[in-house]
């Protein structure tokens, strides 16, 4: 598991935007 990826992911899906 690594934790960058899952931030990373959980900033996609909260700025689909971005």
């Amino acid at each position: 598991a690594h934790p960058t990826k899952n931030h990373a992911e959980q900033l996609h899906k909260s700025f689909p935007d971005m």
